[in-house]
C-alpha cells in the first residue's frame, strides 16, 4: 500500500486537507488499519510527524556600495615617556643635535626622555630597553 510504502522509506510527504488551511509537509509515524466484522468498515490509526528540513539554505548575497566618504584627519597623540613610536630620522647623542649618527627607517622604539625646548627633544630606546639616541620632533609618530 501507499501509505506503507512511504512509512518504511522516512520520506517526507505532502499532507493536504481539503477546504482548510491544512498543507505541509510530514513524515509517517504508524500506521495501522483493519476491517470491522459487522459493517465491513475499514478503521485505521495513522500517526503523523511534522517534517522540517534542516539542509542549509543558500542565500544570493549582493555586494555592497562603498560609500566615499572623505578621509578623517588624523588626531596626533601627545608624545609622552614610554609611549611606543615610529622612528624616521638621524639619531644623535644628546637633545642639542651634537654626534650625529645612525638613521633610523620606520623604527619602532619607545620614548626614553624627553628634553623640552631642544632641538632634538626625544629620547628612544629599543622597545625591551636598549637606547638608541636623541631624534627631532619632526622624526617620531606615536602608535601606542
Amino acid at each position: 500500500m501507499l501509505l506503507e510504502k512511504a512509512m518504511d522509506s522516512q520520506k517526507a510527504i505532502r499532507f493536504i486537507v481539503t477546504d482548510t488551511k491544512i498543507n505541509m509537509l510530514v513524515s509517517i509515524e504508524s500506521f495501522s488499519w483493519s476491517i470491522v466484522d459487522s459493517t465491513g468498515d475499514i478503521e485505521y490509526s495513522l500517526s503523523l510527524k511534522e517534517y522540517r528540513e534542516y539542509a542549509a539554505k543558500y542565500v544570493k548575497t549582493v555586494a555592497k556600495q562603498v560609500s566615499r566618504q572623505p578621509a578623517r584627519p588624523t588626531v596626533t597623540q601627545e608624545i609622552t615617556i614610554g609611549c611606543t613610536v615610529i622612528v624616521n630620522g638621524r639619531l644623535h647623542r644628546d637633545s642639542y643635535g651634537s654626534g650625529p649618527g645612525l638613521t633610523e627607517v620606520n623604527a619602532t622604539r619607545k620614548v626614553n626622555f624627553i628634553a623640552k625646548g631642544r632641538s632634538h627633544p626625544y629620547h628612544v630606546t629599543l622597545t625591551n630597553g636598549g637606547w638608541r639616541g636623541w631624534v627631532t620632533a619632526g622624526s617620531v609618530r606615536r602608535i601606542k
